[in-house]
């Protein structure tokens, strides 16, 4: 089978598969010991099913959930006296700088009619 079959093959696959559930974890390691924090979304799809094609939306909730997953584990670390506070908000704010900077550009690659006005 040639090159171009093969991707096209892959294509296909791709174009049929629905992510219905995204993941993210997060583990805070300190001297005090390690903190994990994980989470589960469930992506409805705009017809309200279950599932979103395999596009750059996920790519976007993915970004969304992990953002919240770093946040919550810093805090996590302060609650268990694990750090202080002025370095829980320093990661907090070094997390939430990459995590907004890596959503624009996610947003900004979006093709119209990938997101509903909905």
């Amino acid at each position: 089978m040639d090159v171009e079959s093969k991707r096209a093959i892959v294509r296909q696959i791709r174009d049929g598969l629905l992510v219905t559930r995204i993941a993210c974890s997060r583990t805070a390691k300190t001297s005090h010991g390690d903190i994990f924090v994980s989470a589960t979304a469930d992506l409805i799809g705009e017809s309200g099913g279950s599932g979103v094609p395999l596009d750059r939306r996920v790519k976007v909730a993915v970004l969304v959930l992990g953002a919240e997953i770093d946040q919550a584990v810093h805090d996590r670390t302060l609650a268990a006296g694990m750090t202080s506070e002025s370095e829980r908000d320093r990661a907090n704010r070094a997390a939430l700088a990459n995590s907004s900077k890596l959503i624009g550009e996610a947003l900004d690659k979006l093709q119209p009619g990938e997101v509903s006005d909905g």
